[in-house]
């Protein structure tokens, strides 16, 4: 079988085997598949990580997450998405366990080369920053809000998103949030970034009434 089929099948290994002591074979073997030299058996190994790695956690168990941050520097573009989307899973989970989480890799992944890693690192910061805010970390939407300026309409839409649920996290746990430069979007070129922009607005602005916060909604109107 190939390298992928293996690793596929070292998931299925590990999910029917129940002794820790086999389980941790299993991982350290994955986590040797994140060298291999062909970038299939790579991204293979960091899916299947992001998977074990969450329910490892959720189960109490340590998790190192430095080897799979290392790969977001990786030569393949389709290995940095894989560890960009891994860590959007993984570093929520971690998140919700009290332990601390180093973004500064999957942040620096909004500047990488490759819009489709772009994109990703930016939807799984739109999942991180809630897990963050939730517990009462703060967070800097800032990094997000600079991609609602970038000129390809993809990375706009995503960026909306993510803003979305960042916002929405910090609204429900009573922080301040600038909503302008979304508002902004309302008239975009692309009809797709107006139409995510209504759609986010559209849930924002309730959840700023509940708290009493002034809103206008003519913009949405308009």
């Amino acid at each position: 079988p190939d390298k992928r089929t293996q690793i596929v099948g070292r998931k299925i290994a590990y999910d029917v085997l129940v002794a820790d002591f086999l389980r941790d074979i299993i991982i350290e073997e994955l986590e040797d598949e994140l060298t291999d030299t062909a970038w299939t058996a790579r991204q293979a190994a960091v899916a299947v990580l992001a998977s074990l790695y969450s329910e490892r956690i959720r189960e109490g168990k340590a998790v190192d997450t430095s080897l799979l941050e290392l790969l977001l520097r990786d030569e393949s573009w389709a290995v940095r998405q894989a560890t960009a989307e891994a860590l959007g899973t993984v570093y929520p989970a971690l998140i919700q366990r009290g332990a601390e989480v180093d973004l500064k890799a999957l942040e620096a992944a909004l500047s990488d080369r490759s819009w489709v890693v772009r994109k990703t690192a930016a939807n799984a910061l739109g999942t991180v920053y809630p897990a963050l805010i939730e517990h009462g970390n703060a967070v800097d939407s800032a990094l997000l809000e600079r991609l609602l300026l970038q000129s390809d309409d993809q990375m706009r839409r995503t960026a909306v998103h993510a803003l979305s649920r960042v916002y929405l996290a910090l609204i429900e746990h009573g922080n301040a949030v600038n909503v302008a430069p979304l508002e902004r979007l309302l008239t975009d070129h692309d009809p797709e970034v107006r139409r995510a922009t209504v759609t986010a607005l559209g849930a924002i602005y309730p959840a700023l009434l509940q708290r009493d916060t002034a809103i206008e909604v003519t913009k949405l109107e308009k």
